[in-house]
């Protein structure tokens, strides 16, 4: 893409890209203990997943790595 885009400018474009952080997983159990502790005392209403979560910080990933954990965002 980067390269089609700097062509139809008559430019050329060179692109390196670096993973730095490694994938967000949830954990499934981790995940269902926090909706369940919302829920329980909230109710249903009160909880909702998001289609397009968004973690408030890049290293989530690498903590959730090493323990399990679970995002939730309302």
């Amino acid at each position: 893409m980067v390269e089609g885009v700097a062509a139809a400018h008559g430019l050329q474009a060179d692109i390196k890209y670096t993973l730095l952080y490694p994938v967000l997983v949830n954990n499934e159990d981790t995940y269902s203990l926090v909706q369940e502790v919302i829920t329980d005392p909230l109710g249903e209403d009160r909880y909702a997943e998001l289609s397009h979560p968004e973690a408030g910080t890049e290293d989530f990933s690498f903590i959730a790595n090493e323990v399990p954990l679970a995002g939730h965002l309302r």
